[in-house]
């Protein structure tokens, strides 16, 4: 189910860049962030008088419909992981940790089936579920590059 969501989210964010740099073409410059963004190219293709062509203006429409539907899908994704947490007793007690979220969770018991007994400690763990930084080092130098991405994000 995450990879699925994970899915939908590149394809998501794929069509709304597509959307907006087809509305920078004509000058129309929308905001940064998928709601902000999806609302703005809903108005200016809802406006007659903007300076999107007629000719696209359907298409585009059709394209912010798939936005939407892909939306939706991703919300249905998510109820269904919440069911699924609320069901697990691994993964309700993981909810109760701050800063561990539904996407963690579910993922982390998804990952070992809730059992973390053959990780040596708890280092072991962090390292494999990417929570602790890399280390890149060379002689007498030592560089720690934390990871970007949260295990939501990944």
């Amino acid at each position: 189910m995450h990879r699925i969501r994970s899915l939908w989210m590149g394809t998501r964010t794929s069509r709304i860049n597509a959307l907006r740099g087809f509305c920078r073409e004509f000058g129309i410059t929308i905001p940064q962030g998928a709601r902000t963004g999806v609302e703005a190219i809903a108005r200016v293709l809802a406006d007659p008088r903007s300076a999107v062509p007629d000719l696209i203006r359907h298409t585009a429409g059709m394209l912010l419909e798939e936005i939407r539907l892909l939306e939706a899908r991703i919300a249905q994704v998510e109820r269904e992981l919440a069911s699924v947490a609320r069901q697990s007793p691994a993964c309700t007690l993981l909810l109760s940790v701050p800063g561990i979220g539904l996407l963690s969770a579910t993922a982390l018991v998804a990952a070992t089936s809730g059992d973390v007994t053959h990780f040596q400690d708890a280092r072991h763990f962090a390292s494999w579920f990417g929570l602790t930084p890399r280390e890149f080092s060379s002689g007498s130098s030592r560089y720690l590059v934390v990871p970007e991405k949260s295990p939501e994000a990944a």
